[in-house]
């Protein structure tokens, strides 16, 4: 029967190391599996360690095992039977991975695998060789991001990769709970195709209960008249003013004749007249800041945040304030959550920097 804190070996690539993260901050022990050789990636920074590995490593311990080899596959056996769960990305490197589950199964029945795939397993077709952007172009993403007169855009932030993460924490979380009820694993597999479409709800429902089919709508909404983004001095902000009050504390506020039509205060019209009502706002809003331009629509009530950059991120006072950054001493900063159950994070290990503790324990 699974007790205590989960111990969790990591076998993820870059489609799933985000949910091995969460989970240790989320208080599991993540064992993480590096190959022989394994060094900083191609994101370096200044002192020449990787970026992204400092951030997705955080918390964990680092093993060094070549599970290609049959003395490698036969050390993460014995490893595993002391183990909660096994995650692993979109590039397997235990295949097949039923066959390796069920043998470690023998050994560890409480044992919780989550397998991240580009489709699920059994899915009729063929098994495309997956990329972010090929998973961005299935799902109808890419469809509706971009200008209207325009090619579809891809989607920034590796957003494909992080959802996929966050469904397979909560896969493997859920795994863990059922184990410890039952004393029987399981064999999850996470789609990321599928696990994408999430953020498609509202085009799918469009599509699939009115007919309606999503455009690109470019830098504004299609289908809020007063949303979008709107030129300032330093950069851009964003509006949104979707209600009748909000449209006439804004017109009030631009002091516009334009604005005044009678036949603006029904959303239908202004959304028919979107683009003239944006180049009117556009010549008034491109005399503020846009951190002052928001913090005058805000004490009004209007939602309008400037578009930040990732450096503005960094310097938010009230991420700062929510301690949202966890200093690593030398190594710089990482963002982290705040859990009662993990503590402080720790820096990400140098590869096989535990190799030695984690094989006398197991």
């Amino acid at each position: 029967m699974v007790t205590g804190r989960p111990r969790i070996v990591d076998l993820t690539d870059q489609s799933a190391v985000y949910a091995t993260r969460l989970l240790a901050d989320l208080g599991a022990e993540v064992i993480r599996i590096e190959r022989p050789g394994a060094g900083p990636g191609p994101a370096m920074t200044d002192d020449g360690e990787d970026a992204s590995r400092r951030f997705f490593n955080a918390s964990k311990r680092s093993l060094v095992l070549d599970v290609t080899r049959d003395e490698g596959r036969e050390t993460f056996v014995r490893l595993c039977a002391r183990m909660d769960a096994v995650v692993e990305g979109l590039e397997p490197i235990l295949d097949p991975v039923d066959q390796m589950h069920a043998r470690i199964r023998a050994a560890n029945p409480s044992l919780t695998w989550v397998a991240v795939r580009a489709t699920a397993p059994d899915a009729e077709g063929p098994h495309l060789k997956s990329a972010e952007v090929v998973r961005y172009a299935l799902s109808g993403l890419m469809s509706i991001t971009g200008d209207p007169e325009g090619a579809p855009m891809v989607v920034g932030g590796g957003l494909s990769d992080a959802i996929a993460a966050t469904y397979t924490a909560l896969a493997c979380y859920l795994g863990f709970l059922s184990a410890r009820q039952t004393g029987l694993g399981s064999l999850i597999w996470v789609n990321a195709h599928e696990a994408l479409l999430a953020v498609m709800q509202q085009g799918l429902l469009e599509a699939a209960l009115s007919g309606n089919v999503v455009r690109r709508a470019g830098s504004r909404h299609a289908h809020i008249a007063m949303a979008g983004a709107l030129p300032c001095r330093d950069g851009h902000v964003v509006i949104s003013a979707n209600e009748r009050t909000m449209w006439r504390t804004l017109v009030e506020m631009i002091d516009d004749d334009r604005l005044r039509d009678e036949e603006l205060d029904d959303e239908r019209a202004r959304m028919r007249r979107q683009k003239e009502l944006f180049e009117i706002l556009a010549g008034w809003t491109g005399a503020f800041a846009k951190d002052e331009l928001s913090q005058i629509a805000q004490a009004r009530h209007i939602p309008v945040a400037p578009v930040n950059a990732v450096t503005d991120i960094i310097a938010d006072p009230q991420l700062r304030a929510r301690g949202f950054f966890h200093s690593m001493g030398e190594r710089g900063e990482v963002p982290f959550l705040r859990t009662p159950w993990a503590g402080v994070p720790r820096p990400a290990p140098r590869p096989g920097e535990d190799t030695e503790a984690v094989l006398l324990e197991a």
